[in-house]
C-alpha cells in the first residue's frame, strides 16, 4: 500500500534540508496525521468504516459506491484516499494521477509543493471530516441513525468495502479499541489516546494514560 498523505508528509519533512524541525509545514503535517489516524482507526472495523464512508462521501460530494471503487482501484485506506482526493482537488490532477505518483515513491507533500497546494486547506478539510465522523458515530451510538437502513438506501454494501490495508497499520488491541469506540463515546476518547491526542482532564483520563502506556501506533506503512 502506498503511504498516506500524513505519512508521506512527515517522511519528507524528516529528510528535507529545506524545512526546519519547527517549520509550519511540519506542524501542519503532524496535525493532519493525527486527524487521519483517528479516521483510519475508526475505519479499521466494518461498523466504523461504513460511517467513515458515508461521511466522507457527503463531504466530497461523491457516491458511497464511488469511494469504494476508487479506494479498491488505488488500494488506499480511507485516510489515504481522502488525502488523495484533497490533492487532486487542490492541484488539478486526477485521483488516478495522484495515486500513480504515490505508488512511484513520490510523496504527496512533494506533489502538493510542486503544484502550490495549501496544506492549511487540507488540514481544515481533514478536521471537518473528523468532526463530522464523530457526530455521525454519536448518532449511531444513540440509535438516532440505523446504518443498515442508510446503507440500503445508498446502495452501499459493507461486505465489498474491505481491504487488507484497513487493519495493517494497527495491532489487534487497537482494532478492538476501535470496535468499542464506534458504539461508546467514552471508549472513543480512549481510542484517540492511541495516536497522542490531548486528554480532557475530566473525561476518562485514567483510561487514556493506560492505553498510552500499553500501545504504540505504527501507521501508514506500505
Amino acid at each position: 500500500m502506498g503511504r498516506s498523505l500524513a505519512g508521506a508528509l512527515l517522511c519528507l519533512l524528516a529528510v528535507s534540508p529545506l524545512l526546519s524541525a519547527s517549520s509550519p509545514e511540519e506542524k501542519k503535517a503532524t496535525r493532519i496525521e493525527k486527524e487521519l489516524t483517528k479516521i483510519n482507526l475508526i475505519a479499521a472495523v466494518p461498523e466504523g468504516r461504513r460511517v467513515v464512508n458515508r461521511t466522507m462521501a457527503e463531504q466530497l460530494g461523491v457516491s458511497r459506491e464511488q469511494l469504494v471503487q476508487d479506494r479498491t482501484r488505488a488500494d488506499f485506506v480511507y485516510g489515504e484516499l481522502f488525502g488523495a482526493y484533497e490533492l487532486a482537488h487542490l492541484t488539478g490532477l486526477t485521483l488516478d494521477q495522484v495515486a500513480a505518483q504515490t505508488k512511484q515513491g513520490r510523496s504527496l507533500l512533494e506533489t502538493a509543493r510542486q503544484h502550490g497546494a495549501d496544506l492549511e486547506a487540507v488540514l481544515v478539510d481533514v478536521k471537518k471530516l473528523s468532526q463530522n465522523i464523530e457526530k455521525a458515530l454519536n448518532r449511531v451510538a444513540s440509535r438516532f441513525d440505523d446504518e443498515r437502513v442508510i446503507d440500503r438506501a445508498a446502495g452501499y454494501d459493507p461486505f465489498y468495502d474491505s481491504l487488507r490495508g484497513d487493519t495493517a497499520g494497527f495491532t489487534p488491541a487497537q482494532v478492538a479499541e476501535a470496535a468499542q469506540a464506534v458504539h461508546n463515546p467514552r471508549s472513543r476518547l480512549a481510542a484517540s489516546a492511541l495516536i497522542g491526542d490531548e486528554v480532557p482532564k475530566d473525561r476518562g483520563a485514567e483510561t487514556y494514560h493506560d492505553l498510552i502506556a500499553q500501545h504504540k501506533c505504527v501507521l501508514f506503512s506500505k
